[in-house]
């Protein structure tokens, strides 16, 4: 909750219904040295993906756009949407 300028109490969700894709960083003191968790479509409906601090290059799946270009099978995001879709229709609409 935050509270306005007028004095009222506001309801400020982290998630916004049209989000692309989400970051969060892990930072580690280790060997690895962090990770960020990708979200790729609606943060609460989402699978995370840790994208590791030493990579230097992703599957082609999360290199392709889901959106850009049309409808595409190859790209992850168009999969991880599809199944955020799924999991925010109500449960006897499916």
């Amino acid at each position: 909750m935050a509270a306005g300028l007028d004095g009222r109490t506001y309801h400020r969700p982290v998630v916004y219904h049209v989000c692309d894709h989400y970051p969060v960083p892990q930072l580690a003191s280790d060997e690895i040295g962090g990770v960020a968790w990708l979200a790729m479509d609606n943060v609460a409906t989402s699978i995370y993906i840790p994208v590791y601090c030493c990579v230097t290059d992703l599957p082609q799946p999360y290199k392709t756009p889901g959106r850009t270009k049309g409808f595409t099978r190859e790209s992850a995001m168009v999969g991880v949407n599809y199944l955020g879709t799924l999991a925010a229709q109500p449960l006897g609409e499916i």
